[in-house]
């Protein structure tokens, strides 16, 4: 679990975290999409977890966030794309042992794609900043307006007084 809100979420559904990441900003954004990176690796592969999937707030723009999920292991979208490219080569001379290549290349993809969701995250939360900015000024302009006819109201009510008080005065003067 990444984060005081979504631990925070998951102990009100009664779910218990196995893993808590948390100050992401004082650690670093690539710092942490690595360490979660290595923690998912081991994971599975000493077969305590199966899939991997990530739920974060996705901005589509300054105004709509959206959840979005997201599968990364096993990384799925990946493999189709992989075999279509390994049947076109025929002659390859490697330097090192496919399997390595594979593996850095998925840590790479891996990592690349956590701290990826980071930004989305951050940008999500500048998002909801500016939405909120943006509904606490429209409140603001609504009371300024209505002050405004307030004051301008009393205002006639008080030239409407003083004009009242010198007729009276006038008319209190002739008789």
């Amino acid at each position: 679990t990444v984060g005081k809100k979504a631990v925070a979420k998951l102990d009100s559904m009664g779910k218990v975290s196995q893993k808590i990441f948390e100050d992401i900003e004082e650690r670093g954004y690539y710092e942490m999409a690595v360490e979660i990176k290595n923690y998912l690796v081991k994971e599975v592969m000493e077969g305590r977890i199966g899939k991997v999937t990530l739920i974060y707030p996705w901005p589509k723009d300054y105004t709509v966030i959206k959840p979005r999920a997201i599968k990364l292991l096993p990384c799925e979208d990946l493999l189709p794309k992989q075999k279509q490219n390994v049947e076109t080569f025929k002659r390859v001379i490697e330097e090192s042992d496919s399997v390595d290549m594979m593996g850095y290349l998925a840590d790479l993809w891996l990592s690349a794609k956590i701290f990826e969701i980071f930004f989305d995250t951050n940008l999500a939360a500048a998002s909801a900043q500016t939405q909120k900015l943006d509904s606490s000024l429209d409140k603001m302009k609504k009371e300024r307006d209505i002050t405004k006819l307030k004051w301008r109201k009393a205002r006639r009510g008080d030239i409407d007084k003083s004009l009242r008080e010198v007729f009276s005065a006038k008319m209190m003067a002739k008789k």
